[in-house]
This record gives structure tokens, sequence and C-alpha cells, in this order.
């Protein structure tokens, strides 16, 4: 789980200049989403906080939504990239793991993630608010599904993916109530590690028998 890290020397001044803007305008958004929600809060608003117009907003953003899932699509995507570089010979909830801690050494902007989870709780308080995990089950559903060498829609993927989704949304909350105490790929590592360890014992227990019909 990695944030993006606008310094890097692989982008040009103007890319540079493009994500740092972009930086601004999800923080500045992110600041006003966990004081009134995200339902509460305009483009303008966004946009007089951070110091530009609303014309630059779009520029960067096409919607007030986009600006606030902005960073979990890219830890999700960045994960995404990380498992499928995995070995094919590793099972997935190995390359998940491995995914995760290779990801530890990366830059992440603790105080962005919280500024987002605090985000998020004002979104599912004022309304019913999306699914968490819906777009990570997609997501790792693909990754996992090219793993595998089987369709999407296998019930295989759809049953694992939203197994691992869920996992790393129980981890991204217990980070939260920890106050950061631990690093959060940390956290999420020692979950996936909890899945891996159940699901092996799964498979190493014997199932009894069952009874057979008179």
């Amino acid at each position: 789980m990695v944030a993006f890290d606008p310094t890097t020397n692989t982008m040009d001044g103007w890319a540079r200049r493009r994500a740092r803007v972009a930086g601004e305008l999800e923080r500045a958004a992110l600041e006003l989403f966990a004081v009134d929600g995200p339902a509460n809060v305009t483009v303008e608003q966004i946009a007089q906080r951070a110091g530009i117009s609303v014309r630059t907003f779009f520029r960067y953003f096409p919607t007030r939504d986009d600006v606030m899932f902005a960073l979990p699509r890219r830890l999700v995507d960045d994960l995404c990239d990380r498992v499928a570089a995995r070995p094919a010979a590793e099972g997935v909830l190995d390359a998940f793991i491995e995914a995760v801690r290779d990801a530890q050494a990366a830059t992440i902007d603790d105080d962005l993630v919280r500024l987002w989870g605090r985000a998020m709780h004002q979104w599912g308080t004022a309304q019913s608010g999306p699914e968490p995990t819906g777009g990570m089950a997609v997501a790792y559903g693909e990754v996992i599904a090219a793993r595998m060498g089987v369709p999407a829609d296998d019930t295989r993927v759809e049953v694992i993916a939203t197994a691992i989704a869920s996992v790393m949304w129980l981890a991204f909350l217990r980070w939260l109530d920890s106050d950061g105490a631990t690093p959060l790929a940390t956290v999420v590592e020692d979950s996936f590690t909890v899945l891996a360890e159940l699901n092996r014992r799964t498979i190493d227990r014997p199932r009894k028998p069952a009874p057979r019909s008179r």
C-alpha cells in the first residue's frame, strides 16, 4: 500500500506540478470532508480552500466523489500491481501478503489516510454511503483471476476477493482505532497472515465423511 509521491524523480516538471496541485486539492477536500461530511461540501469550497479556481479543480477531478476516492483507488491499484508482479508459483494469499510486505518500504502519508478515514466515517453517518469493500473486491478479483487463469466471475475468485477486501477493510479500521501506533502495512500484513493460517488449517484438517443415507 503506497501513496503517490509527487516528488519522484521519474516525472518531468509539468507532471510534478500536476501531482502537487492534485495532492493539495485532495488534502483540502479531505480536511473539509472530515469535518462536514462529503455531502455537505461543495466543489467551490474545496477550490477556495486549495486557493484555485473551480475550473482548475475540474482539470484534475471530474467530480467531488472522484477526489473523495482518489486515495483508496491509488492504494488498491498499487497493491494490485504488486500482487501481479509476484511469482506465478505463489498462492493468492501468499502473493497478497508478500505484496503488502513489499509496500511497507514505500512512502505513505499516514495523516492523509487518517483524514480519508474520518471523511469516510462522515460519509457513512450522513447516508448509506458506498460499500467500502465493493470496489476493492472488484479490483482484487481481476488480479486474482489473472493469477488463477480463470474468469473474473468464477465463484472461487469472487469468494477470495471478497474475503481479502473484507480483511483489508477490517485492518484499516483497527489501524484507525489504534491511532496509527503500528504502521498500516504491518496491521494489514498481520491480518492477511491470520487469514492465510485459517485457510491452511482448513485445508490440512481432514473432513469427516458424510453419513451415508440408508
